[in-house]
């Protein structure tokens, strides 16, 4: 087990990237976005300008392999909180819910993703390490 602690925000931001979401990061009360991109090469640039304010309001769509886009929910992300405690308030519905309870809020090294099979639409996986599980 990994005793580090890491900073919730981050670690929702990266799992939407590696998801393929697209992230729109919008500075503490705007309504237009400081910043939207999607691709894992883009985590830094978007944790960069959500930590440029005290606090950020984060938004996350996916998008379906006919160009339509779902929202997956958002996050509030207040920086003076602890590392673990960065996502202050979140959606309490779709992939955004459920990361934070499948990964205790990216303190575990799960994966959520989409799964038509179970009731919530997710679910939990472990990535492969080195060949083992």
């Amino acid at each position: 087990m990994n005793d580090t602690i890491k900073n919730a925000g981050r670690e929702l931001i990266k799992a939407a990237l590696e998801l393929g979401m697209t992230v729109a990061v919008h500075y503490e009360d705007d309504d237009d976005a400081a910043i939207e991109l999607r691709g894992c090469e883009n985590l830094d640039l978007l944790w960069n300008e959500a930590t440029a304010c005290d606090s950020a309001t984060v938004y996350f769509v996916s998008h379906s392999s006919f160009d339509r886009k779902y929202r997956e929910g958002w996050a509030y992300l207040i920086h003076v909180n602890e590392p673990d405690e960065t996502v202050s308030d979140h959606s309490s519905t779709g992939w955004v819910n459920e990361w934070a309870t499948l990964t205790d809020y990216g303190q575990n090294d799960l994966k959520v993703v989409p799964d038509r099979d179970t009731e919530s639409g997710f679910a939990a996986v472990r990535p492969v390490r080195d060949g083992e599980w």
